[in-house]
């Protein structure tokens, strides 16, 4: 074979190859690389874990189609969201490909797009001639290689391969004050003592005329602003149907990253989106005349400062047995510094000794950070920031600088390493001193102490110390106070208004608050039992992570269930079928950055078999007959 037909086959494999990616990602080529947020759904996917007509036999969903077509007035357009619902295909959708929902802002309009691919044209037209009626052809054009339908604030647009909708919103104008702010009457002295009297202005019979012209103008502004975003959503139609693949969220590198594994619904956001969202929220604050309004301005100038260029991910999939979302935050290269020194800590292993695992356990919630790089590494981003910031400037990066001559910043670090497990291990019969109200044969006003036994949940926090003088300075103080007690070698700090008591102890580096008095007199030295501590799933959750929560959702209910049988007997059938249906809750945060922060959430259902689509789908069916009263359709 000669070079020149090796050649032309290299360039013929490489287009195809090209042509494979482009077109294998209809959706995603026509998606801006800028867009804000992208929620996408891949039905391919879902249809091989439940078949997607059988979606239509829930009653729940035959509620949902009922409730959505009572707000259309319209028998076609009543017609066509059940065949939407039901079974696109007969209208032209291909839902065994993926669709996408975005939201992105762009010349004072905020545009809400589905893009979707195109599965029969013919089909997708006379569903659109049969919704739409006479007006199809009324608001129809032909632009540069698509059709486009646009009235009454939305728009449609499509070509043999593409679908799109629009919606627009008009953003509010930046000058509040413009339109809330009033004029203040100006009062002059008057030249004389003499009692000033305001006449109020004699009411007239309104002019027709008048009356006449103010309604055409309206009317005129109406149809102006409607034709202005008729013309915004024909634009910004335009650039999503020709839009090149080059400039496609496709590109976009973490993007790519986020999407390397497939998922089943996929959620993208830039966190500039975010930001904006609370910049906006901020007005109130202006418009109410408070200081508190350049405070929030600084800290969001600080905001993009520390979060500009990142990026949320969260693909979702439904497994056996349960629904697991993994997320990754992409953040700037400060920022990725920040997290791998405040991350960069070690599991204290003594916390072990002082948690109970077993059948009984709620669940914990978990944090390990390291105290002294998050100061060390917080330090380089605060000064970076307030010289960003002209609210502040360089006048408050030297007050900075000042501060932390009088701070002992090692200090901090060994007086809380960054470290916080709180866990609650089961129940317990606990004495609880409740207030009761009496009258004597006076008629006087009695208040008594009463102790009852109760049965309540065994709460535990456990936090690492470095130096024990320094933190035994803040229990002196406690001490002095009055607030806590000393009882030997632990403290009881009382807690009125519960009628509880809360214990606390120091040993080897651990600091210990629980409302388990046992553990605190007969298991301190020792700890609890090994057998009975958390079981090797736990401790390497713990081991591996920055964070770490659990909840063990059967062992809630139940105890939650039984607690006042007396008010609770209503919804015990309710928590059981919580209960039965659904085995625990896990999100975990990784200690290892690389291009994000890495994060996972799993929903884990009791039957490990079947599909979590299916049972959950199984699940709010039941939930829709059983509970909220919906008859059988």
């Amino acid at each position: 074979m000669n070079y020149t037909i090796q050649k032309q086959l290299f360039l013929i494999i490489l287009f195809s190859y090209f042509q494979t990616i482009i077109f294998g990602q209809t959706i995603f080529q026509h998606i801006p690389a800028d867009a804000s947020v992208i929620m996408s759904v891949d039905l391919g996917n879902l249809d091989k874990k439940i078949k997607l007509e059988s979606l239509s036999q829930f009653d729940f969903y035959k509620g949902f189609i009922k409730e959505i077509q009572s707000t259309i007035e319209s028998e076609e357009g009543q017609s066509y969201t059940q065949t939407f619902f039901s079974n696109p295909i007969d209208i032209g959708y291909n839902m065994l490909k993926p669709f996408s929902f975005l939201i992105k802002k762009e010349n004072g309009y905020t545009f809400y797009t589905m893009v979707l691919e195109m599965g029969d044209q013919s089909k997708y037209e006379q569903g659109l001639m049969n919704n739409k009626g006479d007006d199809y052809k009324k608001f129809m054009d032909e632009m540069e290689g698509f059709n486009y339908w646009s009235e009454h604030g939305e728009a449609y647009a499509w070509n043999e391969h593409l679908i799109i909708n629009v919606w627009a919103e008009k953003e509010a104008a930046d000058d509040i004050w413009s339109m809330t702010k009033e004029v203040e009457p100006s009062w002059e002295e008057p030249d004389n003592e003499e009692e000033v009297i305001i006449e109020e202005p004699a009411i007239k019979e309104g002019n027709k005329e008048d009356e006449d012209l103010d309604g055409w103008e309206d009317n005129f502004n109406d149809a102006w602003a409607q034709e202005e975003k008729r013309e915004a959503m024909a634009n910004w139609a335009n650039k999503i149907m020709n839009r090149k693949f080059t400039s496609s969220i496709a590109t976009h590198a973490n993007y790519k990253l986020a999407t390397v594994s497939a998922s089943d619904l996929h959620f993208w956001m830039d966190y500039n989106f975010f930001l904006e969202a609370m910049q906006d929220n901020n007005g109130a604050y202006g418009m109410l005349g408070s200081e508190m309004a350049m405070a929030m301005d600084a800290m969001q100038g600080a905001s993009d400062i520390l979060y500009s260029n990142s990026n949320v991910s969260m693909a979702l999939n439904f497994q056996n047995g349960k629904i697991g979302i993994s997320s990754e935050m992409f953040v700037n290269e400060d920022m990725k510094k920040f997290y791998n020194g405040a991350l960069d800590a070690k599991f204290n292993k003594k916390f072990l000794r002082y948690i109970e695992g077993g059948d009984q356990m709620f669940g914990y919630f978990f944090m390990n950070y390291s105290m002294k790089n998050s100061i060390e590494e917080g330090k380089t981003l605060m000064h970076k920031a307030l010289k960003e910031m002209p609210e502040f400037g360089q006048m408050a990066d030297d007050a900075m600088s000042i501060l932390g001559i009088f701070i002992d910043e090692d200090a901090i670090a060994n007086l809380w390493k960054g470290d916080l497990l709180i866990a609650v291990s089961g129940t317990k019969m606990m004495e609880v001193t409740e207030q009761t109200f009496e009258y004597d044969e006076d008629f006087n006003l009695i208040t008594k102490d009463t102790t009852v036994i109760k049965k309540l949940p065994i709460i535990t926090a456990l936090a690492s110390y470095g130096n024990e003088k320094n933190v035994m300075k803040f229990v002196k103080l406690g001490v002095h106070s009055k607030v806590i007690e000393q009882l030997g070698n632990y403290y009881k700090i009382g807690i009125p208004e519960a009628g509880l008591n809360l214990y606390m102890a120091l040993k080897n580096g651990v600091m210990i608050f629980t409302n388990d008095k046992n553990l605190i007199t007969a298991k301190l030295e020792k700890g609890i039992a090994r057998k009975q501590r958390l079981n090797k799933h736990h401790r390497k959750l713990l081991c591996e992570n920055s964070s770490a929560l659990y909840w063990d959702i059967p062992n809630t209910l139940y105890a939650v269930g039984d607690s006042d049988p007396a008010n609770m007997d209503p919804m015990t059938g309710y928590l059981d079928m919580f209960a039965k249906q659904f085995e625990s809750i896990q999100i975990t945060s990784s200690k290892e950055v690389e291009n994000s922060v890495k994060g996972q959430f799993d929903f884990n259902f009791v039957n490990k078999n079947t599909n979590s689509l299916e049972q959950f789908f199984n699940f709010v069916n039941d939930i829709y007959i059983e509970i909220i009263g919906g008859a059988r359709i």
